[in-house]
């Protein structure tokens, strides 16, 4: 699992379980266990826009770890998930159920659209796929207000959206990210100091 890219060290510390990893879990026994055809009603919500499947090592030569037996059938069963043309090497299939991370679910029924800070949104509920925390804020409408949270999907945040208007999303509890800047830079300092 990758968000936005390849991925970096972050990856390698394993967060809090609040939910999403239950989910990405039961999606993956699914597939290896064949008991579900619709891997993609699962993932959609969380964001999850592709799987790709590799199955030779890259131009960088890497190893590539082999996916399980039987997971590459039980995708092709897959009924909301539709296989993309690639090169030879990679199995890609797009989630067809797929939510963005931020979304507007319009009150009037409809496909959930990406939630835009700086243009009309339709009235509705705002999503944001992320572990559900009081943390998060939601601003929107026309006039611009604070938002109404909600626990949805038993995991995510929701918040109301009464009227059509821009929504953004902040995390006011990064009380903790200064010192955490302050100690980066204090090692890389003091490495280069030692290095010399």
């Amino acid at each position: 699992m990758t968000a936005n890219g390849t991925g970096d060290a972050r990856v390698l510390v394993p967060t809090p379980d609040r939910g999403a990893q239950r989910r990405v879990g039961a999606a993956v026994d699914g597939l290896r266990d064949r008991t579900t055809n619709r891997v993609g009603a699962l993932l959609g919500p969380l964001g999850f826009r592709f799987i790709a499947v590799p199955e030779t090592p890259g131009p960088d030569q890497r190893p590539v770890r082999i996916a399980p037996d039987g997971v590459l059938g039980s995708l092709a069963d897959q009924l909301d998930l539709v296989r993309l043309e690639t090169r030879d090497g990679m199995t890609l299939y797009e989630v067809e159920p797929w939510r963005p991370v931020r979304a507007v679910e319009p009150a009037a029924g409809g496909a959930p659209v990406p939630a835009r800070p700086d243009a009309e949104n339709p009235a509705g509920r705002a999503t944001l796929a992320v572990p559900s925390s009081p943390a998060w804020r939601a601003e929107g409408g026309t006039p611009s207000a604070a938002l109404d949270r909600v626990r949805i999907d038993g995991w995510a945040n929701g918040y109301r959206l009464p009227t059509a208007g821009p929504v953004s999303f902040s995390y006011a509890n990064q009380w903790l990210r200064w010192p955490a800047v302050a100690l980066q830079v204090g090692v890389i300092v003091g490495a280069v100091v030692l290095w010399r």
